[in-house]
C-alpha cells in the first residue's frame, strides 16, 4: 500500500473541516436558534483555513508516512484543543482563565513548527517541548485549584492526559520518521 493511499489527502482534510463547520448550522436549524453568530463562523473558517494551510505547507517537506501522520496528528490536536476550549473549556468552563494557558501550549506547537520549518528532527523537539508545556499547565491547574468548582481533579487530568499523549504520539512519529530517513 503506498503512502498516498494511506495518507489523508488535502481534499479529505478540507471536506472534514467543512463538515465540522457545517454542524453548528444544522444544530441551529433543529433547535430554533441559539447557535453561532457570524463572528463564530468567521473565526472557525480562519482556524480551519490556517490548519489546512499548515498541513499543505508540511506536505511539501516529506512523503514519509510517519512524517505525514505526525503532522496530521499535531494539527488535529491543535484544532481540537482550540475548538473544545472555546466551546466549553477544558479546565473548568470556557471563561476560566486557566484555559488561556492551553492556547499558549498550542502556540508553542504552531509557532515552533513554523520557526523550524517543519524539519523532522526539530519537529520532534518542538513536540516534546509542547508535551512538557501541556504537562506543566495541567499540574498548575491541578495544584493551583484552577477549574473548580466545574472541574475536579479527574476532569482536569483526564482530558489533558489525552492531549499530552497526542503531542507525544506526534513526537514519536517524527522520531520514527528521522530514524527511517537515517536508515535510507
Amino acid at each position: 500500500m503506498t503512502d498516498n493511499k494511506i495518507c489523508l489527502s488535502l481534499h479529505s482534510l478540507k471536506s472534514a473541516f467543512l463538515f465540522i463547520l457545517f454542524l453548528p448550522l444544522l444544530g441551529m436549524q433543529n433547535k430554533g436558534g441559539g447557535g453561532w453568530d457570524p463572528g463564530d463562523y468567521i473565526f472557525a473558517f480562519l482556524l480551519i483555513t490556517g490548519i489546512v494551510l499548515l498541513y499543505k505547507l508540511a506536505l511539501r517537506k516529506s512523503a514519509n508516512i510517519e512524517y505525514r501522520a505526525a503532522v496530521v496528528n499535531m494539527l488535529v490536536t491543535v484544532f481540537i484543543i482550540i475548538w473544545v476550549n472555546l466551546a466549553v473549556g477544558i479546565i473548568g468552563s470556557e471563561g476560566n482563565a486557566a484555559n488561556l494557558m492551553l492556547f499558549a501550549v498550542t502556540a508553542i506547537a504552531i509557532i515552533g513548527a513554523v520557526i523550524v520549518r517543519f524539519r523532522t528532527l526539530l519537529m520532534f523537539r518542538v513536540l516534546i517541548v509542547t508535551a512538557a508545556a501541556h504537562t506543566l499547565v495541567t499540574l498548575i491547574a491541578l495544584f493551583g485549584g484552577m477549574g473548580y468548582p466545574e472541574s475536579g481533579p479527574v476532569e482536569i487530568v483526564a482530558p489533558n492526559l489525552v492531549f499530552i499523549s497526542m503531542w507525544g504520539l506526534s513526537a514519536w512519529l517524527f522520531y520514527k520518521s528521522v530514524k527511517k530517513q537515517e536508515a535510507v
